[in-house]
């Protein structure tokens, strides 16, 4: 499993543009990824849950990936 922790820079925070781009990088991968906001954990491949972590600017986000790729 890989773990990385993530500072949110942008000044409009992980909003729809971002979002969107960030599951179409993950969806590329056979791997499960996952996407940690505080107590709160989405699917990484999925619009929705991404969007709903509503990660502003400055908040951290903890992303798993375990998989063969």
């Amino acid at each position: 499993m890989a773990k990385v922790i993530v500072k949110i820079l942008n000044n409009t925070g992980l909003h729809a543009r971002p979002a969107a781009e960030f599951v179409k990088v993950a969806s590329r991968f056979k791997s499960s990824i996952l996407v940690y906001k505080n107590d709160r954990k989405v699917d990484g491949k999925s619009i929705m849950g991404v969007i709903t972590l509503a990660a502003e600017k400055d908040s951290e986000l903890t992303i798993e990936a375990e998989g063969d790729d």
